[in-house]
């Protein structure tokens, strides 16, 4: 099959002729026809993952249909049935399940901890995943659209749901990019008052308009933190990757709110005031996507109250340039590798 790989530590994305892989017990063979590019890619090509091996095949939000079964793989899964593969890349069986499995903590499981990091991602024609990583597609959402909700949608969505914010309560969304534009939408969908922060001015018409925000804070020409200051959201979703950005986020009002770092920094450290976070009462937390459940409830609220991904598509033998200028992309990019599927933007 042809695949991508990443080689080495700091490799590029390479394409490659490799043999087809074959479920084990518990796992099934897809046959992939759209792959989202992800900034979370990074970590695969970086090396910085504890454990990485390689050569590995790198995509965390990969859709397809079930060609082969292994054994003992449940009912729920069947062949020709349309999946999709997140970040997550599945959890112990019950008789065989770890601490963190044991008390429902199936996220942190130890047995897998990220499809194209440690078991290869759906950059490829083919790929084998566990069942417990696999994802239903709901039937009326375009796959496109459903590989870029497998991670950004899901990240956005799980952590506004699993926050304490509340309906009329304030949600800021900084950075608006392939996570923000989606987290924007959900935002509104669920009531909120919904803030945009972004550096680009360009995007001021698409926040307020396409993607239901209520306010837009210009951070070219704006003091980020007094506006924010003033405008006292009860929830921040920082998707910036710029370390300084990040830090100007603090919420450093009097409300209980609560910063959620929801990119990777290109830094180990941030440099965090915590007097605001102290007399406050104010947290930062990193969060990041979820379980195949999570997943299958964010593509299915995502469909019920039209929440649209926006998208650029490219062949698999461009990967590596939409990765290299996945920066100057306005949303998501899909890897399409079945000639069939046409974007529908």
């Amino acid at each position: 099959m042809r695949a991508i790989q990443v080689k080495r530590p700091g490799g590029s994305f390479e394409i490659v002729e490799i043999p087809t892989p074959t479920p084990g017990p518990g796992q099934v063979l897809i046959k992939v026809t759209v792959c989202g590019i992800c900034g979370g890619d990074e970590v695969c090509r970086s090396g910085l993952f504890p454990g990485m091996r390689y050569p590995r095949v790198p995509g965390h939000e990969a859709v397809g249909t079930i060609i082969l079964l292994g054994q003992h793989v449940g009912s729920r899964w069947g062949l020709g049935q349309r999946v999709g593969v997140g970040w997550h890349a599945g959890r112990c069986d019950n008789s065989e399940a770890c601490e963190h499995c044991r008390r429902g903590s199936f996220f942190v499981c130890t047995k897998a901890t990220g499809t194209g990091l440690t078991a290869d991602g759906g950059l490829a024609e083919y790929m084998v995943a566990d069942q417990t990583a696999l994802v239903a597609i709901p039937d009326a959402l375009d796959s496109i659209q459903a590989a870029g909700l497998l991670c950004a949608g899901l990240t956005v969505f799980n952590a506004i749901r699993l926050s304490s914010i509340r309906p009329g309560d304030t949600l800021a969304v900084a950075g608006i990019g392939g996570l923000g534009h989606l987290g924007l939408q959900f935002g509104r969908k669920f009531g909120y008052r919904v803030v945009a922060v972004s550096s680009s001015s360009a995007k001021e018409a698409d926040c307020l308009g396409r993607f239901g925000a209520h306010v837009f804070v210009d951070a070219s020409k704006e003091d980020v933190p007094a506006r924010l200051a003033e405008l006292r959201p009860k929830l921040i979703l920082g998707t910036s990757v710029d370390a300084k950005s990040i830090t100007a986020l603090t919420p450093t009002w009097p409300s209980d709110a609560q910063l959620l770092i929801l990119s990777e920094p290109p830094t180990a450290t941030l440099e965090i005031p915590y007097i605001p976070l102290l007399f406050n009462r104010n947290s930062i937390v990193g969060f990041t996507a979820g379980t195949s459940a999570d997943a299958e409830d964010a593509l299915r609220v995502a469909e019920m109250v039209g929440v649209e991904v926006q998208t650029e598509t490219y062949p698999l033998e461009q990967a590596e340039e939409a990765f290299r200028t996945i920066r100057a992309a306005r949303y998501r990019r899909v890897i399409v590798l079945d000639a069939a599927i046409t974007d529908r933007e």
